[in-house]
């Protein structure tokens, strides 16, 4: 063959070789790369909405996370361009799962230098009702003329729905009085949050709603109060619920015995997560000399008799000052945003207002996955969660009380836990009460 002709086919080849390379190199590893990368994405963010299902959404809604939340909490790692030079867009690339119907479906958006996912990122042209511009007689009131259509490049034409939607401000409005809170022996202000029962107090003047527990959930010395409220306790409220609150000021009064019971007093303000509801607010909850706050617990209030005592009350009337020292039930209270749309409920006890549904466990769940608040009954005995995951441990506490301890205890009013001394609280709750309990699933901690 003519030596030329094989220089020739020769440079041939190696053109289209090194063609092919480039096109690899340049088009095809980078597109293939891309794709995998998608795919890891992806499966991080089931991963991440698998262990915080509190964080799914509800019908109709729609959950998001992003790849720098799940590189920090390390469901995946560091994500580069195919060959290293820069990162992955850690904020605008995510992962979002909406439901519908009941499913849970999740969609990727990645983007890694001049490369993005093809997800549908627009949203869908609406077409209104009626004139570009509109001409109102002065003192005659607007008419919305509605939406003709709504249109999506990628969806087509979308079907328009109209959910009737209550807002919990304006309940609150439309079921007390003039003062907007609640008043007497009301059976309509039931409340659930971060799966424990609250009962709505009323508005603030901003129109946020303030709300305080049902039922007691901890015990503590006065002046840890607000320490335990705004770490313990708001740490272990779920995530879904955090969003709604909003920090306010909370009343904390120097009472004297004599106003107790009529004082509208909020000289000292603090401003917080969490807190106690003052005599102040008590006092306000009363109606003909009942009020839907009374309960047979003695429980600290906010305010206080001197620097050595504290105000609690029992039966929304009965105050007593105790030792600052003491350690005595509390009855957590929330502001919450005023713009909350309630989803169920009509704020009975059996039915109360629901704004962010959280998912019911099911059978096989760990307990370790739950959350605060919730109930576990085991070997006929109801104990309600105080620490969802402690160190892969669960926190219980039993709901019903121990009546028959004081004839066991040589000194009652002792506060130091020692469960090797005879005659403390430890002593007989670890070689009594555990008795009458099963504990073959139960783990010794400190």
């Amino acid at each position: 063959m003519d030596k030329k002709k094989i220089v020739k086919i020769v440079t041939v080849i190696i053109v289209i070789v090194a063609a092919l390379l480039l096109v690899w190199f340049i088009v095809l590893n980078p597109l293939i790369d891309f794709n995998e990368k998608e795919k890891r994405l992806e499966k991080a963010g089931k991963e991440y909405f698998e262990r915080n299902s509190n964080l799914l959404p509800e019908e109709g809604e729609i959950s998001e996370v992003n790849l720098r939340t799940l590189m920090i909490q390390k469901y995946i790692t560091d994500m580069r361009t195919t060959y290293g030079k820069q990162s992955c867009d850690s904020e605008q690339s995510w992962v979002k799962v909406a439901r519908k119907e009941g499913k849970y479906i999740y969609y990727t958006n990645l983007k890694c230098g001049s490369m993005k996912s093809t997800v549908d990122n627009e949203g869908p042209t609406i077409k209104l009702k009626g004139k570009e511009e509109i001409e109102l007689e002065k003192g005659t009131e607007f008419k919305d003329p509605g939406i003709e259509n709504v249109y999506d490049n990628t969806d087509g034409k979308i079907e328009i729905k109209v959910n009737i939607v209550q807002t919990l401000n304006k309940v609150v409005k439309n079921t007390t009085d003039k003062d907007n809170i609640y008043k007497g022996n009301e059976n309509n202000n039931y409340i659930e949050f971060s799966n424990m029962l609250f009962r709505i107090v009323g508005l603030n003047s901003d129109g946020t709603v303030k709300i305080v527990s049902d039922e007691p959930v901890g015990v503590v010395n006065y002046d840890d109060i607000n320490k335990w409220l705004n770490e313990y306790f708001y740490n272990h409220l779920t995530d879904k619920a955090k969003k709604y609150i909003v920090e306010k000021d909370f009343c904390s009064s120097k009472v004297d015995e004599k106003n107790i019971t009529t004082t509208k007093a909020c000289d000292k303000k603090t401003k917080q997560k969490v807190g106690l509801l003052s005599a102040k607010d008590y006092n306000a909850s009363k109606k003909d000399g009942v009020s839907y706050l009374s309960t047979d617990n003695k429980a600290w209030i906010n305010d206080y008799e001197s620097n050595k005592k504290g105000w609690t009350i029992r039966m929304a009337e009965v105050y007593q000052s105790f030792d600052v020292n003491d350690n005595i039930a509390l009855y957590p209270s929330i502001n919450l945003k005023k713009d909350i749309k309630i989803t169920e409920g009509n704020g009975t006890k059996d039915k109360p207002y629901l704004f962010s549904k959280v998912s019911t466990a099911k059978t096989g769940d760990l307990v370790n996955t739950r959350y605060t608040g919730e109930y576990v009954e085991y070997g006929g005995t109801l104990y309600r969660i105080i620490d969802g995951n402690n160190k892969g441990n669960t926190k219980v506490i039993l709901i019903t009380r121990i009546y028959d301890m004081k004839s066991h205890l040589s000194n009652p009013g002792e506060t130091i836990y020692n469960p090797k001394k005879e005659g403390n609280l430890g002593y007989y709750i670890e070689n009594n009460v555990s008795k009458k309990i099963k504990t073959d699933i139960l783990a010794k901690r400190e």
